[in-house]
């Protein structure tokens, strides 16, 4: 029984916590890994959920600790699941769109630069599906502008 319980338990999936953070100027902000899986390759910055730990606390640490930047979380953005949105392993991902409240960029151990791009100016190499998760923000936002352009129209 507990060999069958042992098995169950490491089948499951592992979360994250990663966050769309952007800034005044509505540019997304990108870390540049340093370490593998995808070394060189940009992504959002977030990480790994501790036990014990809530999504957004996890996202604020994960932020701070890769960027330098303290973060409001301003909503759920989403959650992106695919057993294959990862290389090592199953991860599930809970997205949020944050804004910087504090702080200045330093990055660490596994990230080799920070910075913030324009939507329409993105780097070609974005790692993990964080280039599904920015198409869909970008989507989103796209809809959001039309739908606000046809209410002033019909006026």
């Amino acid at each position: 029984m507990e060999k069958l319980f042992k098995k169950y338990i490491t089948k499951r999936p592992t979360v994250s916590a990663d966050a769309l953070v952007i800034n005044e100027k509505r540019e997304l902000l990108l870390t540049k890994r340093s370490i593998s899986p995808y070394k060189g390759y940009w992504v959002l910055p977030g990480g790994h959920i501790s036990y014990g730990e809530t999504a957004e606390k996890a996202l604020k640490r994960e932020v701070f600790e890769e960027t330098g930047f303290l973060v409001e979380i301003l909503r759920l953005f989403g959650v992106y699941s695919s057993p294959k949105r990862d290389p090592r392993y199953h991860m599930i991902s809970i997205c949020y769109e944050a804004r910087i409240s504090d702080g200045s960029a330093r990055p660490n151990k596994e990230v080799e630069k920070i910075s913030f791009f324009n939507f329409r100016k993105l780097p070609k190499k974005i790692g993990f599906d964080h280039k599904n998760i920015i198409n869909d923000y970008v989507k989103e936002k796209k809809y959001e502008k039309s739908k606000k352009r046809s209410k002033k129209s019909a006026r």
